[in-house]
């Protein structure tokens, strides 16, 4: 679902809406903490490192930024090093490299995101099982299959 949301709103020129949805679920972050992040919140992995260090890590709540987590912690790490994650970490890593320098990395309000949602939301609640029988929702199904199992290539492809 999460894919298919993410390649929707890359189709609708809506590219850096489509990644922050992406690095929200793999990282578990809340919309205020993604939308904070900067170029220098990404840590690009190092290629003689070891362990960790040779994956791309997302930080959140920079100590330098002076604004602590809900915790009140500062410096939380993530670290995108799980297989399933390579393609994002790459896609991440690039979408970064361009926008060093920028104030923030993902250029769009918490308001506008929630708008973005609304539709599909809307959508998604069109197919609930009390409106169609199980049938009529095997096309939905198995295109949100496809879309999830061609979703790394196709916003490679989409994202500069």
């Amino acid at each position: 679902m999460v894919a298919a949301l993410a390649c929707r709103l890359a189709e609708k020129g809506k590219a850096a809406m489509g990644l922050c949805v992406l690095v929200m679920f793999e990282t578990y972050a809340r919309p205020s903490e993604a939308l904070s992040l900067t170029a220098r919140s990404i840590v690009m992995p190092l290629r003689e490192g070891e362990g960790l260090s040779r994956c791309l890590t997302v930080v959140f709540h920079m100590e330098e930024l002076g604004r602590p987590g809900k915790t009140n912690e500062f410096d939380a790490s993530v670290p995108l090093d799980l297989p399933r994650q390579k393609w994002l970490a790459q896609l991440l890593g690039r979408w970064t490299e361009l926008r060093i320098g920028e104030s923030a990395l993902l250029a769009f309000s918490q308001a506008a995101l929630a708008t973005e949602f609304r539709l599909p939301a809307q959508y998604i609640n069109a197919f609930s099982s009390t409106h169609l029988s199980l049938p009529a929702i095997y096309p939905v199904f198995f295109s949100l299959l496809f879309l999830s199992f061609f979703t790394p290539l196709y916003l490679l492809f989409f994202f500069p």
